[in-house]
């Protein structure tokens, strides 16, 4: 099974975008004859790979924290969403940042989440020499 996995749908993305990604789906307002072509799914699949790790990485911090806390309701809610929502959470500080920061024009694309799959989307053995974290953090 090639990643990320389409979803098409009538609500995901919000207008003005073509897909969206969640760690492994990648949703479309699209019919379903509209398929990704081999870059938007190199991109896509950049996404999938950084959300995982932004998983990953969100679990190891969150699980101990919650367990700390005796293992309270609000705590596992807390840490689930933390870790199904840490991609999207880093992009949009990231975003934020580069709202603050000059240039202004162009936030989105100077994300360093967004700079790495523009960058490596027409490579198509990217994905399988990539290092964990290295694209977006360097």
């Amino acid at each position: 099974m090639k990643l990320p996995i389409e979803v098409h749908n009538k609500l995901i993305p919000f207008k003005g975008f073509n897909w969206v990604t969640w760690l492994l789906w990648s949703f479309t307002r699209k019919p379903m004859a509209w398929s990704m072509d081999e870059t938007t799914r190199r991109h896509e699949g950049i996404h999938c790979a950084q959300q995982i790790e932004l998983a990953v990485l969100s679990a190891a911090i969150l699980l101990p924290v919650a367990i700390s806390y005796s293992f309270a309701w609000w705590g596992w809610v807390l840490t689930v969403v933390g870790i199904l929502f840490a991609g999207w959470i880093c992009y949009g500080i990231s975003w934020l940042i580069e709202v603050i920061i000059p240039p202004y024009p162009g936030a989105y694309y100077y994300t360093c989440f967004e700079t790495e799959a523009y960058n490596h989307e027409d490579d198509p053995d990217y994905l399988k020499r990539r290092i964990p974290f290295g694209g977006w953090i360097s």
